[in-house]
């Protein structure tokens, strides 16, 4: 049974940009005390964005069209404005969408009931059991955003 990251709280997140790959780590609570910890990894990225990224309870990370994530009002605007600064991808100098296609790219939304949302436009998403131990996660990581 594949591992759920419902309720969930974000415990912060790594971006390896030579990787091309993020890594958000999440906990599961259960009447305030931990229960488990998951990773939601994202690998061959593209492009992402968060919004509120100072913690937050998730609620679902799932494929989204990026047509349509390009044209969601909440997000429109980005796109539209980080045309200017050669995003929404590096190396696309056309349709971002058919250059997000070309490298075999969707894109997931990550919905969030309180404080963390976003996307990420990436080859593959995998939510798995934390790879490291406790001690290491209340340590800043290099990269660390959150």
């Amino acid at each position: 049974m594949p591992r759920s990251i419902h309720d969930n709280y974000v415990l912060g997140y790594s971006v390896n940009h030579p990787g091309r790959s993020i890594v958000v780590r999440t906990e599961k609570r259960q009447s305030g005390q931990p229960l488990e910890r998951t990773d939601i990894r994202f690998e061959g990225v593209l492009g992402y964005h968060f919004r509120d990224s100072l913690g937050g309870i998730l609620t679902d990370v799932y494929p989204c069209d990026l047509e349509s994530l390009m044209r969601d009002s909440s997000f429109s605007l980005l796109f539209k404005g980080w045309a200017d600064w050669a995003w929404p991808f590096q190396g696309c100098d056309g349709d971002p969408v058919a250059h997000a296609r070309a490298a075999g790219a969707i894109a997931y939304c990550v919905d969030s009931a309180i404080g963390f949302d976003g996307f990420v436009v990436c080859q593959s998403m995998t939510i798995e059991a934390a790879q490291h131990g406790a001690a290491a996660d209340d340590r800043p990581q290099a990269g660390d955003r959150g």
